[in-house]
């Protein structure tokens, strides 16, 4: 049985009703227009697993955390040709560790390559190096202190931060003149809409072309294009300052490091995304930032043969983290001589 789009837009929308999710679908939104059409893995660094042995103890005994990161992208991390302005750094924190409760933190960097250090009051460790689908092993054992009176839960939070280039790709349709015109009177004039493709990472940029296409080339002068740049976190964590020490962000807030635009055959004018300074993320997206493309003038004409497709590349730069928490129990000692 094949069910038709309309059909499968309304089953879709009374799902989305009655369950009350609000939130986009990468692949319903390329179904029906929207969005890119291809989408790589967002979460390229992740916690896979986090786990506490024993998660309850008495102040005699000690608590050990075990988190396994794992690569879940296709190339190495840090990227092999990261061309960003960060570090490359790939850290890994026990940030909220109760410090009120324990008293002892020690960590156990994984030993790769003699890449792995521990950093912060031995709190974390960076890694030198993650190959795609390789997990290692960052281990805390924590002392608590002596005088618990009470039972007391902590949720001990460990994020891993990493320095990131995502790419992505948007074709543009343009038609000579005359094609154009020959087509549209015979009405066969083809309704065109640009391929987008963006590359892994969570946070994903891209240019979202506004005019009909094909686009007919100016015979007087330049053909202009508008275009809006979205950029969007579409992965499980947070944005974080470029700029500042682990786990703080400075007054600016977290921001995008930098976005590049590549107009290949194309040029680029007002594009608020390359003149924008600290490209900031409200509720997981960017505010509209318009950009306008140019096909050089009439001489351009020659490099249109009835129809061509040219190509516009996005970069951008930026540092990610990724977090996740597990809960511990320090239960007081068994007072023996008060014990009825």
């Amino acid at each position: 049985m094949v069910i038709s789009r309309p059909i499968l837009l309304l089953l879709v929308c009374a799902i989305m009703t009655i369950s009350g999710c609000t939130t986009s679908i990468p692949w319903l939104d390329s179904l029906f227009g929207t969005g890119p059409d291809v989408q790589l893995e967002s979460d390229v660094l992740v916690i896979r697993d986090l786990t506490a042995l024993p998660d309850t103890i008495s102040p005699s005994q000690k608590i050990r955390v075990v988190a396994y990161v794992e690569n879940r992208g296709s190339s190495r991390m840090p990227q092999t040709v990261y061309g960003g302005m960060g570090s490359g750094d790939i850290t890994v924190e026990l940030f909220d560790h109760c410090s009120d409760l324990f008293t002892d933190i020690v960590v156990d960097c994984p030993d790769k390559f003699g890449g792995a250090t521990g950093f912060g009051d031995t709190k974390g460790c960076q890694i030198g190096e993650l190959l795609p689908q390789e997990i290692v092993e960052v281990d805390w054992t924590l002392t608590p202190r002596q005088d618990v009176k009470l039972i007391t839960e902590c949720d001990l939070k460990v994020a891993v931060e990493y320095d990131y280039v995502t790419n992505s790709l948007t074709t543009l349709h343009f038609i000579d003149p005359d094609e154009y015109q020959r087509l549209l009177d015979e009405g066969k004039l083809p309704s065109d809409k640009s391929f987008v493709s963006v590359g892994e990472g969570p946070i994903k940029g891209y240019l979202e072309i506004k005019d009909k296409q094909p686009i007919p080339i100016s015979t007087t002068g330049e053909t202009k294009v508008q275009s809006s740049l979205i950029i969007e976190n579409t992965g499980n964590g947070f944005l974080v300052n470029p700029g500042s020490d682990f786990g703080s962000d400075d007054e600016t807030g977290p921001y995008i490091r930098s976005v590049e635009i590549d107009p290949g055959q194309l040029t680029t004018s007002n594009c608020k995304a390359e003149t924008e300074d600290h490209i900031k993320l409200i509720k997981g997206k960017s505010t509209t930032l318009p950009c306008e493309l140019t096909l050089g003038s009439a001489s351009m004409l020659g490099s249109v043969s009835k129809e061509s497709t040219f190509q516009v590349q996005v970069t951008v730069d930026y540092r990610y983290e990724f977090r996740d928490s597990v809960t511990v129990t320090v239960e007081p000692p068994i007072d023996f001589d008060n014990t009825p």
